[in-house]
């Protein structure tokens, strides 16, 4: 298997809701809080639409961003099948954003902010979302706690092959099964793994296998403060999970902040 040619799982939208369901009541919280904003919403990571759709479904007006087309393209085509109007799917960088002071509410859900492997990364996208809002506006994003132990297991076990998650390929009769190889490159704080695809047959044999890439930067929960603080932004909660309960290590971070 050759690594180099090995496409980003981001170019098989038509899997992602199998390999990456979200977070347990994610979406509700988001649109609770698109909800109390004003319009228009800037959702960074926007992807295939889980949350933007669910924004526009309510009457939010929001934008969404990505990088990756294929994602965008099936997001687009969501929202001109359900005639939303209110929300707009554009291809564009978090890192490099235009806009000044024109949202009272940006969003970067499901962990895409994790998709940003260094800290100058970080800090571009994170001034450029400051720029992005009006006074007072918010940012909300959601990344993974990591829990120390798991990140060990996982550099322990680089080059081995674990299960990971399966069900059936939307649009499709055959079930999809994934496996993925992880290594954790900690000087960098590096997660890097690549997933295996088999489409299983009725009989239960592989008809079809593909690979995909998946790389993310991890950051601790103090880590993740300082970012915030060092480009400007003032952090009024930290919730644990979805349902608001206080943030514990090994839990999600969900942090909300405010332009000062």
């Amino acid at each position: 298997m050759d690594e180099v040619h090995i496409r980003s799982i981001y170019d098989y939208p038509e899997y992602y809701p199998v390999t990456s369901p979200g977070c347990d009541g994610d979406i509700a919280f988001y649109v609770s809080e698109a909800l109390q904003s004003e319009a228009p919403v800037l959702e960074l990571g926007c992807g295939t639409g889980r949350t933007l759709l669910s924004m526009a479904k309510e009457g939010v007006n929001v934008i969404g961003i990505d990088n990756s087309r294929p994602m965008l393209a099936v997001c687009q085509t969501e929202i001109g099948r359900g005639r939303l109007t209110n929300a707009q799917a554009i291809y564009g960088d978090m890192r490099a954003l235009n806009y000044e002071e024109e949202f009272r509410l940006v969003t970067i859900p499901y962990r895409a902010f994790l998709c940003l492997h260094t800290v100058s990364e970080q800090v571009d996208a994170l001034a450029g979302i400051y720029r992005s809002l009006a006074p007072g506006g918010k940012l909300i994003l959601n990344v993974f706690d990591p829990d120390v132990k798991t990140l060990a297991e996982f550099g322990c076990l680089g080059g081995s092959c674990r299960r990971f998650r399966s069900g059936m390929a939307p649009d499709s009769e055959m079930y999809l099964q994934t496996w993925a190889v992880t290594t954790c490159d900690f000087q960098n704080q590096i997660i890097d793994e690549i997933w295996k695809y088999e489409l299983l047959a009725d009989d239960d044999t592989v008809s079809k296998t593909f690979y995909g890439r998946f790389k993310i930067r991890y950051v601790f929960r103090y880590e993740m403060e300082h970012l915030l603080h060092r480009t400007g932004f003032v952090v009024e909660e930290l919730y644990g999970n979805f349902d608001r309960s206080e943030y514990k290590v090994g839990r999600e971070q969900i942090w909300v902040c405010c332009k000062a």
